[in-house]
C-alpha cells in the first residue's frame, strides 16, 4: 500500500509499526479486591493490568457487573498499564465516569494492609493517562518506582482494512488525537502537559512530577 506514496511514506510507516506491534497484543486484565481496615470494608478495587486494546472497555464494564462479596461496592480503579489503543482508552473513560469511580496509580487495600512507606505503585503511561483522568477522584504517587508517563497515543491498525487509503489513516489518526486533546483538556490537565504528551514519542516519554500534578483540576 505504501510503496508507491512516497508522499505518506512516513505515515504508512507508523500505520505498518502499529499493525505489526498489534499482533502481540494482549488484552489487560481485571481483577478485584475488597479491603478492610481493622475489620471495616474500605470498598472494592478492580486492578487493570497491562495493555489497552479493543475490547477493554467491555471487560471493565462485565467486571463492574459482578457484585463484590459482603455487599460492598466497587469505588476505585487500580491503572498499571503502559497505555495502548487511544481510542479503547477513551471508550474506557466512559465506563469510569459512568461507574463513579476513583482511579490511581497504586492500591489503598497495600496502603491499609502494609506500612505506608513500602506501598507499591504502578506505571501509567500514554492512553493509560487518559483512563486516570476520567476517575470521580484521581491519585497519583511516584514513590517506588510507579508514575505518569506522558507521550504521543499510539493507534493500533486492527480495525482498519489493508486497502485503507494512507490520507484517510492519517485523518483517522487525527481526528482521535483531537479527540484526546479535547478530552484532557475537559478534565483539567494544563496545557503544557497536554502539548508534550501530545508532541513526545514513546522514546522521549515525560514522567510527571509531583509539582505537575498539583497543578492539575
Amino acid at each position: 500500500m505504501c510503496t508507491k506514496l512516497k508522499h505518506w511514506s512516513k505515515i504508512c510507516s507508523f500505520f505498518i509499526i502499529l499493525l505489526t506491534f498489534c499482533n502481540f497484543c494482549v488484552s489487560a486484565t481485571f481483577t478485584s479486591t475488597c479491603p478492610k481496615a481493622n475489620g471495616v470494608s474500605q470498598g472494592c478495587e478492580i486492578y487493570l493490568h497491562g495493555q489497552i486494546v479493543e475490547g477493554d472497555a467491555r471487560r471493565l464494564t462485565n467486571a463492574i457487573k459482578i457484585p463484590p462479596t459482603g455487599g460492598a461496592v466497587y469505588r476505585l480503579l487500580v491503572l498499571d498499564s503502559p497505555g495502548g489503543d487511544v481510542n479503547e482508552a477513551l471508550l474506557l473513560t466512559n465506563v469510569v465516569r459512568d461507574a463513579l469511580l476513583q482511579t490511581a496509580n497504586y492500591s489503598t487495600s497495600d496502603m491499609y494492609l502494609k506500612s505506608a512507606e513500602r506501598f507499591p505503585t504502578y506505571t501509567c503511561a500514554s492512553s493509560c493517562v487518559l483512563v486516570l483522568m476520567s476517575g470521580v477522584e484521581r491519585y497519583f504517587s511516584n514513590l517506588h518506582g510507579g508514575g505518569l508517563g506522558l507521550h504521543r497515543p499510539y493507534f493500533f491498525a486492527k480495525t482498519y482494512s489493508e486497502n485503507t487509503h494512507p490520507s484517510a489513516i492519517a485523518e483517522r489518526q487525527h481526528h482521535a488525537m483531537q479527540s484526546a486533546r479535547e478530552y484532557l483538556v475537559s478534565e483539567g490537565l494544563p496545557d503544557r502537559l497536554i502539548e508534550i504528551m501530545m508532541n513526545r514519542s514513546s522514546k522521549e516519554i515525560y514522567w510527571l512530577t509531583l509539582q505537575d500534578w498539583a497543578g492539575v483540576r
